[in-house]
């Protein structure tokens, strides 16, 4: 038996304990989940301002750097988090050696998030200083931090606030959140780092790294190296009737923000859309539906900066349990969680009749609507999930539980044949969708007539859409469904295939016996060659 794998299957047995035996009920879990975002990395920062204005943040060798007062910048082998340290030191007898980059363009009055990460090598006796001015006609200092490298001592004379970590006895992450810009004539900020502010020690060193300047923001950012991180992130995911969300975002604006941050959304055009925002003036997370008709919302609780609402800027779990099929206000949940500190708010009734669920979306955007408002936020992963929850959400545990009973569709059999318990809909989606033919566990057990041959899922992967493959798609998909028959489940096996866009399809399968019907249900999927190698590029 091969290795489990996410979205093989899983066995417990209840009775014997080991191999499967006659009579034993035995449960199989194929995957249930719709759409998992968790990789690569890059793609789960989405930020309208997340521009790091420094350039080569972590070589201070480059001519984007200006030595000073003897400054002097080394390439070093040493590194930290990936991230490779410049050496700095001075030119002995010469004082306040510093080495600096002008940033130009920033005619503002807008605070600025500014880090760095600096280590010492042997310096004592000394102090390193960090300065961000703003500068033009005059220069007017807007943030200034002292590191005591003696004591380890961290002081902030100049700027709004601060922030640091001693990763270890050496080495030091510093965060500044500068004063407010001047604007007029001072149209240029300076990135400073004096290595040592008395006089020049030749033999004395410091190295530095992750250095970062953000505009136009009031929280503290995580290094980003590169001008900008990933901030329009589109996936092929066609939107479902009835699907749950799972999200974790921490959010990296202003509560009192002028703009309507998107975090998900399924777009059309301005009346046809499902979307996700964070909503001003009433600083609320919310979800809107509109399918043509009138916009219909659920909101979450208010959020501020903690003085006396619920923190916005701390990680936020989000569960949307979404039942666009139902035409009135009920049928779907809205669930949010913050991680940190503040009460679970739930919102399960829509503002409205909702409308009727029937164009086709079919893409998922993630941190932006249309390719502008954009998140500002950190997405820790999203997920979606196919079907509804149910269980009742008091806690973060509730939350995983929930989520881990949805997130797979089970089957129970016994003798190796489907329990006749209401595991119909799992057999049914587990002969089409959940094996290949060659990898399913239980044909190893099964007589031939009775094994699952998954004709249907490998010629949807490998074929185009057209009139003719979805005739041919139907008759693979009866092939996979022949086993209700030979097993004496049922007696009659129907199949309908119809194209509702480019990339989806509506398959309904129903079983029936002596005439009354078992099992009918429509699953809404994707053609998945459709998505994988789209018509125009393989006409280009």
């Amino acid at each position: 038996m091969s290795k489990l794998r996410e979205g093989d299957i899983a066995i417990f047995n209840t009775e014997s304990g080991g191999d499967i035996n006659a009579g034993d009920f035995v449960t199989q879990i194929v995957t249930n989940k719709l759409f998992d975002y968790t990789t690569p990395p890059e793609d789960l920062i989405s930020f309208e301002a997340y521009t790091n204005l420094v350039q080569d943040p972590t070589d201070l060798t480059t001519v984007n750097w200006s030595l000073l007062n003897g400054a002097t910048a080394a390439a070093d082998p040493d590194s930290i988090d990936g991230l490779p340290f410049t050496k700095l030191g001075s030119t002995t007898g010469i004082a306040q050696p510093n080495i600096t980059q002008i940033i130009t363009g920033l005619n503002d009055t807008a605070k600025k998030s500014t880090s760095w990460i600096i280590r010492n090598i042997n310096t004592t006796g000394e102090t390193t200083e960090l300065h961000i001015l703003q500068n033009g006609a005059v220069s007017v200092i807007k943030a200034r931090v002292t590191i005591n490298w003696d004591t380890q001592v961290v002081s902030m004379t100049t700027g709004s606030a601060l922030d640091y970590e001693w990763i270890d006895s050496i080495t030091v992450r510093v965060s500044i959140i500068t004063l407010n810009g001047e604007g007029g004539g001072l149209t240029a900020w300076t990135y400073r780092i004096d290595p040592r502010i008395t006089n020049g020690d030749s033999a004395q060193f410091i190295k530095a790294t992750a250095c970062q300047l953000v505009k136009n923001e009031e929280v503290f950012f995580p290094f980003v190296d590169g001008s900008r991180a990933k901030d329009v992130v589109d996936r092929a995911s066609v939107m479902q009737g009835q699907f749950t969300i799972d999200m974790i975002i921490d959010p990296r604006f202003v509560f009192d923000t002028t703009i309507n941050h998107r975090f998900i959304d399924w777009f059309i055009d301005s009346t046809h859309r499902f979307m996700m925002l964070y909503n001003v003036g009433i600083d609320k997370i919310r979800i809107r539906w509109e399918d043509g008709g009138t916009g219909q919302i659920l909101d979450s609780q208010q959020f501020d900066d903690g003085s006396g609402l619920t923190l916005l800027n701390q990680r936020i779990r989000i569960i949307a349990s979404i039942d666009l099929t139902t035409g009135d206000t009920t049928g779907s949940r809205f669930i949010v969680i913050p991680l940190e500190s503040g009460a679970i708010a739930e919102d399960t009734i829509w503002s409205g009749n909702i409308n009727a669920f029937t164009s086709t979306f079919p893409t998922l955007s993630t941190g932006h609507e249309n390719e502008l408002i954009q998140a500002d936020s950190e997405f820790e992963y999203l997920r979606i999930y196919d079907g509804l929850m149910t269980a009742p959400i008091a806690s973060n545990a509730d939350a995983d539980e929930a989520i881990d009973a949805i997130s797979h569709k089970h089957i129970q059999t016994r003798n190796l044949e489907p329990a006749m318990d209401g595991g119909l809909e799992s057999a049914v989606y587990l002969s089409l969708f959940g094996n290949d033919g060659s990898s399913y566990w239980a044909n190893e057990y099964f007589t031939e007539d009775q094994k699952l041959t998954g004709l249907f899922i490998g010629f949807m992967v490998a074929n185009p859409k057209t009139i003719s493959t979805l005739n041919q798609a139907e008759e693979f998909a009866l092939q996979d469904l022949q086993w209700f028959i030979n097993s004496g489940i049922a007696d009659i096996v129907d199949v309908t295939i119809t194209s509702q866009s480019r990339q989806r399809i509506d398959l309904t399968v129903e079983l029936k016996i002596d005439g009354d019907t078992l099992f009918q249900n429509t699953f809404q999927i994707n053609w998945e060659f459709q998505i994988n190698d789209p018509a125009h590029e393989r006409i280009a």
